[in-house]
């Protein structure tokens, strides 16, 4: 992972933040007129160094991706004392292991698979594409000190 210089936080806590931070990821993507933005909820897969997120086939933003790789992420709760991760990477779309990510965002998110959007999203697993974001550059902020 290419930490930016300027980084409030080095890889190993940008890591941690990623690890522990269960809030959706803003993705922002290039589109004609307009760039597109979206919340979806992620997951860092350390082995791989991506970023992780799912789609159905048939959404706008897998459309969007499959024309233009290049994105801008953030990361980021919105409650004091403000703190994040931001950057931009590449995308790659895949079926592979989409019912496994499909799973592990419903464990990281909704506590497991047992509510009924658990169940309608896991009904249509075999129409979802892994959106695998591999950042090219990250960057961290923390407000932490300059708001105590």
């Amino acid at each position: 992972m290419k930490v930016s210089k300027n980084s409030a936080w080095d890889a190993t806590r940008v890591v941690a933040y990623l690890d522990s931070t269960v809030v959706p990821a803003r993705l922002a993507v290039a589109r004609e007129e307009y760039p597109l933005l979206c919340s979806l909820w992620y997951r860092y897969n350390e082995e791989k160094g991506v970023i992780q997120c799912v789609s159905h086939a048939s959404s706008y933003l897998v459309k969007v991706l499959k024309k233009s790789t290049k994105v801008a992420f953030e990361i980021a709760e919105n409650t004091p004392p403000y703190c994040g991760v931001r950057g931009s990477g590449d995308v790659t779309l895949t079926r592979d292991g989409a019912e496994e990510v499909l799973s592990s965002l419903l464990q990281r998110y909704l506590d497991g698979s047992s509510s009924s959007l658990a169940d309608w999203l896991l009904s249509r697993v075999d129409q979802e594409y892994v959106i695998e974001i591999a950042p090219a550059q990250i960057s961290a902020w923390d407000y932490a000190k300059r708001m105590s």
